[in-house]
């Protein structure tokens, strides 16, 4: 829920967000935008995400939509929404061309352009096809029977379990890369760990199913995500595989996923070590600043396997 009675209404938080969003976009202004690490969330056995809230769908100003600028060349969008959980600030988005999904337990409206909530004058005349503003006189790109509609979207999965690592049952393979740089010391190494669960991903799917349900791993048709540039195997955007969650490019705020997975891994990894050996840790430096690190839900089609990724 959004907390407390003093906290401001979910639809009039997200509308005010967006609307600030919105704001910052066409004024070329240096605000955190879309995407940006939220505050740490509430901890505890519930949801780290809200059961209730909204999203805007919503365009970049023209020549603000990265390299491609497909919001002008193509007329495509994305969606926000912001609200309040755990008596924190949350926000959240999608890459271009996608809508969001339900996770666990979450119900949530949908605000197709054009809306007039946020009060921007772009977002109310409708979604724009080419580089000119629509105030002022661009092309409108029509979509009958979506245009300024609504839409109420429950998840299939009306419960949320938190996600944990199954105990490791599989093995690790060391791969030695090279001298360290620098010298001294062991060599460069990288862990392969195999069969995590020791049922071939079984065990570990159904853990995932329970933390982020079946809207998220089972969508409809099976279209995941392409906002995969920059994945798992390489900067090139030939990835082979599907990228279920998130629907955007990182996840490096989002911890519920990426904590129990680095923690399970370097801990069968250290068990694994020989005696005398450094081990690994997520913290790192004199100052134990923590590791940098992204985690990502992702299915292959063919060939090798599915899973949780994390780098750090």
């Amino acid at each position: 829920g959004a907390g407390p009675s003093s906290m401001p209404d979910p639809a009039a938080s997200d509308a005010a967000y967006a609307a600030r969003l919105q704001q910052e976009e066409y004024s070329g202004g240096a605000g955190g935008g879309v995407g940006a690490p939220s505050a740490a969330l509430a901890g505890g056995g519930s949801a780290p995400w809200p059961e209730e809230l909204t999203w805007y769908e919503m365009q970049h100003a023209p020549g603000k939509c990265g390299n491609f600028d497909v919001c002008s060349q193509s007329g495509s969008s994305f969606f926000a929404c912001v609200t309040r959980h755990g008596g924190r600030e949350y926000r959240d988005s999608t890459a271009h061309g996608l809508e969001p999904r339900p996770l666990p337990g979450q119900t949530f409206t949908l605000k197709y352009l054009p809306h007039s909530e946020t009060g921007d004058a772009e977002c109310s005349l409708g979604l724009r096809q080419g580089k000119a503003l629509l105030s002022r006189g661009g092309q409108r790109k029509a979509r009958p029977g979506k245009d300024g509609g609504t839409r109420v979207v429950v998840a299939r999965t009306p419960r949320y379990a938190p996600f944990a690592m199954p105990r490791f049952a599989g093995r690790v393979e060391p791969v030695v890369l090279g001298p360290r740089a620098g010298g001294g010391g062991h060599a460069e190494r990288a862990f392969v760990l195999r069969d995590f669960d020791g049922e071939h991903g079984a065990g570990l799917a159904a853990r995932l199913e329970a933390a982020f349900g079946l809207d998220v791993l089972d969508p409809p048709g099976g279209k995941g995500t392409s906002a995969k540039c920059a994945a798992a195997q390489g900067n090139n955007c030939q990835d082979t595989y599907t990228k279920l969650y998130p629907l955007r490019m990182f996840l490096e705020h989002r911890l519920e996923l990426l904590e129990p997975l680095l923690d399970a891994t370097l801990a069968a990894v250290n068990a694994s070590l020989p005696s005398g050996d450094p081990k690994l840790d997520k913290r790192r430096g004199d100052r134990g600043a923590p590791s940098v690190g992204e985690a990502q839900i992702l299915r292959f089609l063919s060939g090798g396997g599915g899973g949780g990724g994390g780098g750090g």
